[in-house]
């Protein structure tokens, strides 16, 4: 311990173990909240700088004002104390007494421009984030009752007299997940105190959140505290420096406060004002008294914080806390505070009905007086023109061949292949732009292929064929999962890397897939081909997939991923970046919409399409993820600069400053760029008389041994009695439970169809975050396990792991880590305490008593392990309903309600919350129906078959004939697509 305690202290009276040590035998008096008895006069310390006392800066400091300054950081003098101490000082909380200080020494509870807004109708609104108890709410609420008042934290710590205000509305919402209103809804927006609840990489994100949310030309003010405290004595920097320590463990920085102006800058906010206060601890009279007493409640708060990290006991923390507090007066010690005020800028320019050339011919005019003042080269250093030395046109192109040496000029060097000009470079930088694209894509679509080829890869000598390889980054990585199979890569140049061609099973072919391929046919057993968007003349892409055909073999597989040129979202310098690359594409003959049409073209070429994958990628913005998009950008628009710049006139400083402008928006505007996976797969040439061939109706993820017949997935509307009808389906008889859905071939194959889209448009099985649990062998539940294909592709995909399900399709419950269990989650579930690791229930809630859920989640929560997860998914009501659904819905809900179930799948997070579990996500995706391409069909087929299988109750509870019923059924068939109908799914996710 004394090593640690040394190495965090400077100075010669450094602190040691064995001093502390060697007095343990001595009486230590216990730390608490009452202030030292003795506090050494400002005179006793010899050492101190000399301070200079401004008398002009009172409360309102001012960045010109003169400074007093010591070694590290500046700080602020001040002429002025209380009279007196508040008499209610000793009751007041700890955020009580920091809002407090923070009123007093800047002067008011916040230092917006906004009293008149407040103050004056029509109502202002205003947004608080991390209220806490609501402190600063309420002062303001009630001094400002015309206003509205949105308090907002992550747990509802508000108190109910906050709360009862009726100008104050409250939300619980982390704000590292966005926030929950629509963009341009506040006129002020005021955030404190969140030092440790953002982490450092995420507080660009929560900026531009806050900035999304704010109206065009209201106020944001952001406050913070630098929780390092200046001329501090031997004993608070241990304390001190602990702190960062274990802050900076956790991505916490304490200093923060310092950046906060700079970051709101550079996200394009208008810095109103900056202040910075200086609050004096243990001295400066009654003000620091105050200081005083947060550092003791401080440090009581952050106590077992130092005791894990310093490996003290609690005498050593109390002699250290003490000697702290004593050395406070003695060494004049303090915090300092920011307060940063920043404006939204304002809309001026009315783009409204205009077309783009419009937009761009208003924005450069109205910014060339921004322009005008950027630092100028000489001429010749100028955006050159395009000349025969720059690839960037057909007639300035060379035919490019692999022994011919590359076309350069003075930036880049180019590859033009014929038919078309590939505009994206061979060097450093697009190397590092395909290896980016490659994780980007693994890590927003949680897989490196959608092919259902699992088991084929694992067999020994099966094919592979990745088009357009680039580096090799996708057989690198699948081959560490897949080490058996071949794989062979092409592209036009040599860029895959030694290291990879050097590899057994790994074989490199130069070629040109618009030439054809250098393979026989029904060669590859799976063919992949990714972001050739810009390698592919448009009119050859049918040329290029009846290729991948050919050489696929029959029943085999062929992926193709693509992104989109155009972004979601976008604003005006996005807009001219993001035109002028579009209309270069289609000048070098690109189809810049390719995505968007993959799977009609792969459709016309004779592939049945397997599944359509989309995923988005966001620029600037969530995390990692968004910061490896906009690092792509950069680096294509560095690349593609001629191709931007050259029509649009610019030099070489006002495209920097459109492409600096354009990353704002990115973030303001929360862009993002959709990614399309189509995969199709290569039918069987021959057949058998009476072989009948299985084929998934959707998922990816599900291999061909486990596929169910489109025979058996087709549904009739053909008219019967109600009594035919009955006997037809057959139904659960299970005493207590009202669960209305047959137990049938038809309901089987239905669950099997939902499951397949579920895991289709989720991009996987589960969200709870157990794959290393699960490859290690874990245990886990499946309740209301119907057929068993949730847990079949489980126990699949992670072979160690035990799966227990609670009518099973035939062959599922003969998987060696499968046990099927008959039991009833309404009454006892049949296992121990603490016994697994994950429990996984899915569309129950038309099966549960609105009186039963309480009890179930607290079964699960008794048979779940400390630390495990429970994940719940259901599926809401249908949005953007006609009529005749909208009717049927409501009726049925009536229905359900009778028998006392309860449809609100809102309710599901508080009633795990209730039984012990702590929310970790809330995942939503949207199904359409009817509509949106073969999911779209395929959930059609499903809803419709839901519909079936409730006739026989449904048609009793409306009271009407069986034939009304399927008329019923039909109108909302050619509703859904009409009406662009859909559903969404959630999936919550807990954690004991």
């Amino acid at each position: 311990m004394g090593n640690k305690l040394t190495t965090l202290c400077t100075g010669k009276d450094d602190i040691s173990v064995k001093k502390l040590r060697k007095n343990s035998d001595a009486k230590v008096s216990p730390f608490n909240l009452s202030p030292p008895s003795r506090i050494r006069k400002p005179d006793e310390t010899s050492k101190l700088p000399s301070l200079v006392i401004n008398p002009m800066a009172a409360k309102n400091w001012h960045p010109d004002d003169e400074l007093v300054t010591d070694e590290r950081k500046a700080f602020h003098e001040f002429e002025w104390d209380l009279d007196e101490l508040p008499p209610n000082l000793e009751r007041l909380t700890r955020p009580e007494i920091l809002h407090l200080l923070h009123t007093l020494l800047f002067g008011g509870s916040f230092q917006m421009p906004i009293h008149d807004i407040l103050a004056n109708p029509p109502h202002a609104k205003v947004l608080d984030i991390g209220c806490g108890s609501g402190t600063w709410i309420y002062e303001n609420a009630v001094k400002y009752p015309l206003s509205e008042f949105h308090a907002l934290d992550n747990l509802k710590t508000i108190t109910k007299e906050v709360e009862s205000l009726p100008n104050v509305f409250f939300e619980t919402r982390d704000i590292l997940k966005g926030l929950p209103y629509p963009d341009n809804h506040f006129d002020a927006v005021f955030q404190r105190f969140l030092v440790f609840g953002i982490p450092k990489v995420r507080w660009d994100d929560t900026i531009t959140e806050l900035i999304r949310v704010t109206k065009p030309g209201g106020y944001i003010q952001i406050v913070e505290n630098s929780m390092e405290t200046e001329r501090t004595g031997t004993n608070g920097k241990i304390l001190s420096k602990a702190l960062a320590r274990s802050s900076s463990l956790r991505g916490i920085d304490i200093n923060i406060a310092y950046n906060i102006g700079e970051r709101m800058k550079n996200l394009d906010l208008e810095i109103i004002n900056e202040q910075f206060r200086s609050f004096p601890i243990g001295w400066k009279g009654k003000i620091g008294e105050i200081g005083l007493k947060l550092i003791h409640m401080s440090l009581e708060m952050f106590k077992p914080l130092f005791l894990q990290t310093l490996d003290l006991t609690d005498d050593e923390f109390n002699c250290i806390a003490e000697q702290a507090i004593t050395e406070t007066s003695q060494h004049r010690t303090y915090y300092n505070g920011v307060s940063v005020v920043g404006r939204k800028k304002s809309i001026v320019i009315p783009y409204v009905n205009m077309s783009i050339d419009e937009k761009i011919a208003i924005y450069l005019e109205g910014r060339r007086d921004i322009l005008a003042t950027l630092p100028r080269k000489k001429k010749s250093e100028e955006f050159a023109r395009p000349t025969s030395s720059l690839v960037v046109n057909p007639e300035a192109a060379m035919k490019w061949h692999p022994d011919d040496e590359l076309i350069v000029d003075e930036r880049k060097k180019y590859h033009a292949i014929e038919d078309i000009d590939v505009v994206l470079p061979e060097c450093i930088d697009a190397m590092n732009r395909i290896e980016i694209i490659h994780l980007m894509h693994a890590h927003a679509f949680g897989r490196h292929f959608h092919m259902p080829i699992q088991e084929v890869l694992s067999i020994r000598g099966a094919k592979v064929l990745d088009v357009g390889c680039g580096l090799g980054s996708w057989i690198r990585d699948v081959r560490k999962d897949y080490p058996n199979a071949d794989y062979y890569a092409l592209d036009t140049f040599k860029t895959i890397s030694a290291e990879i061609e050097a590899l057994p099973n790994v074989t490199f072919t130069i070629g040109n897939v618009v030439d054809g391929l250098p393979f026989p046919d029904n060669h590859f057993d799976a063919v992949f081909q990714r972001s050739l968007i810009l390698g592919i003349p448009k009119e050859k892409w049918d040329d290029v997939i009846s290729e991948l055909k050919r050489v696929t073999k029959p029943g085999g597989y062929v992926e193709i991923v693509e992104v989109c040129m155009e972004p979601e979202r976008m604003g005006i310098n996005v807009e001219i970046l993001v035109k002028a690359l579009t209309r270069a594409a289609v000048a070098q003959n690109v189809d810049p919409e390719i995505a968007f049409n993959l799977k009609d073209k792969m459709e016309n070429q004779g592939l049945k399409i397997k599944s359509e994958t989309i995923r988005s990628f966001p620029v600037a913005w969530n995390g990692k993820i968004g910061d490896l998009c906009l690092k792509i950008l950069l680096l294509s628009y560095e690349m593609l600069k001629s191709y931007v710049a050259t029509p649009l006139e610019l030099t070489c400083e006002e495209f920097e400053y459109i492409v600096k402008q354009a990353t704002f928006e990115y973030k303001q505007k929360r862009s993002y760029y959709n990614s399309f996976a189509v995969v199709g797969r290569k039918e069987l040439s021959t057949q058998a008389p009476n072989c009948k061939i299985l084929e998934s109706n959707t998922s990816s993820n599900l291999s061909a041994d486990h596929e169910v017949t489109k025979k058996n997935s087709e549904i009739s509307l053909e008219s019967s009695d109600d009594n035919k009808e009955d006997h037809k389906r057959h139904f659960h008889k299970v005493e207590d439970s009202p669960y209305l859905l047959p137990a049938d071939t038809e309901e089987q194959n239905r669950l099997e169809s939902q499951h397949a889209v579920f895991s289709h448009t989720f991009g996987r099985l589960f969200h709870m975050p157990i794959d290393d649990i699960l490859s290690d062998g874990g245990r886990v539940l499946d309740i209301g396990c119907g057929p068993g294909t949730w847990s079949r592709d489980i126990a699949i995909s992670y072979p160690k792991t035990e799966d227990i399900e609670k009518s099973l399709l035939d062959g599922i419950e003969q998987l060696p880590n499968i046990t099927f269990v008959e039991a009833n989650v309404l009454e006892k579930i049949p296992y121990p305490d603490n016994y697994f690791d994950a429990v996984f229930q899915r569309s129950l809630i038309s099966s549960i008593p609105k009186d039963k859920w309480d009890n179930v989640y607290k079964e699960i929560f008794r048979v779940t392990k400390p630390g495990g997860f429970v994940e719940q998914v259901e599926i809401s009501n249908f949005i953007r309903a006609g009529p005749v659904c909208t009717k049927y819905f409501q009726q049925m809900a009536n229905a359900m309600a009778s028998y006392g179930l309860d449809m609100e799948i809102e309710k599901i997070p508080d009633r795990m919350q209730r039984a012990g579990l702590y929310i970790e996500s809330e995942n939503v995706v949207s199904f359409p129906v009817g509509w949106g391409g073969r999911l779209g069909d395929i959930n059609l087929r499903n809803v419709v078959n839901f519909a079936i299988s409730h006739k026989s109750f449904l048609t009793k509870s409306f009271g009407i004939t069986g034939e009304e019923y399927e008329k019923i059924i039909v109108d909302m068939e050619s509703e859904y697509p009409a009406y662009k109908t859909f559903h969404n799914a959630f999936a919550i996710v807990g954690r004991k």
